[in-house]
C-alpha cells in the first residue's frame, strides 16, 4: 500500500463542488495511506512543513492540489529528493502540468497516482529563486505584478490587464552574457523558459525540453503597436517563436543586465523587482515528477 503526503492549497479550486478529500476517497480508495497538510495562511512555510513530515516517515509520492504558485513552493522542497511529486492542477494556468501532459481533469490526475510514471526533470534557477516553467523580465514580469493585484485570477483578468497596460509600457534595453557570446537588444519581454508554456496552454516556447538541461531564453524586440494583432494571433496559434521580432537562444547560464536600477521579473508567475544583473542558470534532474503521456 502507498503511503503518500498530500498538500492542499484551500484557495485553490474552491469553486469545485467535491473537495480534495473526497477526491483522494473517491479514486485511490482503500489503496493507499493519506497525511494531509493544509496551506492555511500566506505565512505558513508549506515547503519546510512537507519537508518536516518526509522526515519523520517512509512516503513513496506528495501529491499537490493547486496552482502553479502552490506547485512552485512544494516542488522547491523537494529538490534533490526521491520522493516524486504529482500534481493535480486545480490554478489558473497549470503551465507546469499541461507540459507534463497531466489531465486537466482531477480525477484523471489523481489516477497517476496508481498508473503515473514518475521521471527526472530540471529546475531552473533565477539569482536566489527557483522555478519549472517560466520567468523573466519587462511587459510579462509587469503583467504578473499587476495581475497579482488585480483582485481576480482568470484568463480573462490576465487578458483584460494585458490590453489595460499594454500602450504605456516602454520596452526597455538588455544585455545578455553567457560563456561564448553577448547579446544587446532592445526588448518588450525576455521570457527564460524551463517548460514550454506560461500557462493555459500558451506556449512561448514549443520546442523546450524539460530534461534536457537547457532554458530557453526568448527575447520579443521592441516593435510597433499595429503588429500586436499578428503577436497574439502567433500566441494563440502557438507559432509566436517563428516570428521576425523573437530571438531564441538554448543555453545553460547566462545572465541579464540593464541601465535600469530596478527590473520587473518574475519566476512561475511570482512578481519581483531585481536589481540588474540577474543570473538564470538550469539545475539539470533536480526534481522527480509523476506524469502520464508526456514525453
Amino acid at each position: 500500500m502507498k503511503r503518500i503526503v498530500a498538500v492542499v492549497n484551500p484557495i485553490a479550486g474552491k469553486k469545485r463542488k467535491i473537495s480534495p478529500e473526497q477526491m483522494v476517497q473517491d479514486v485511490l480508495s482503500d489503496n493507499v495511506l493519506v497525511d494531509w497538510l493544509y496551506w492555511a495562511t500566506a505565512e505558513m512555510d508549506i515547503g519546510n512543513a512537507v519537508i518536516e513530515k518526509l522526515n519523520s516517515g517512509v512516503y513513496d509520492l506528495v501529491v499537490v492540489f493547486g496552482g502553479d504558485g502552490t506547485v512552485n513552493r512544494i516542488a522547491r522542497a523537494l529538490l534533490h529528493r526521491n520522493e516524486p511529486l504529482l500534481i493535480i492542477p486545480l490554478g489558473s494556468g497549470n503551465g507546469l502540468a499541461r507540459h507534463l501532459k497531466i489531465p486537466m481533469n482531477p480525477y484523471k490526475a489523481l489516477a497517476l497516482a496508481l498508473n503515473g510514471t514518475a521521471k527526472s526533470i530540471d529546475a531552473a534557477q533565477m539569482n536566489n529563486e527557483i522555478y519549472f516553467c517560466t520567468a523573466g523580465v519587462g511587459f510579462d514580469a509587469y503583467i504578473a505584478y499587476k495581475f497579482a493585484h488585480a483582485g481576480s485570477r482568470g484568463l480573462k483578468t490576465y487578458v483584460k490587464t494585458v490590453f489595460r497596460e499594454f500602450f504605456s509600457y516602454k520596452s526597455k534595453y538588455y544585455t545578455i552574457t553567457s560563456s561564448n557570446q553577448q547579446i544587446k537588444t532592445k526588448a518588450f519581454f525576455i521570457t527564460v523558459a524551463n517548460a514550454n508554456q506560461w500557462g493555459n496552454n500558451v506556449k512561448v516556447a514549443p520546442h523546450a525540453k524539460i530534461n534536457d538541461g537547457l532554458l530557453e531564453l526568448i527575447v520579443l524586440k521592441s516593435f510597433k503597436w499595429l503588429e500586436l494583432p499578428m503577436l497574439l494571433l502567433m500566441m494563440v496559434l502557438n507559432c509566436f517563436h517563428r516570428s521576425y521580432r523573437i530571438q531564441h537562444y538554448s543555453l545553460p547560464y547566462f545572465e541579464i543586465n540593464s541601465n535600469e536600477k530596478q527590473l520587473f521579473a518574475h519566476f512561475d508567475g511570482e512578481p519581483m523587482l531585481l536589481y540588474p544583473p540577474i543570473v538564470f542558470k538550469s539545475l539539470p534532474g533536480a526534481i522527480r515528477v509523476v506524469v502520464g503521456n508526456a514525453k
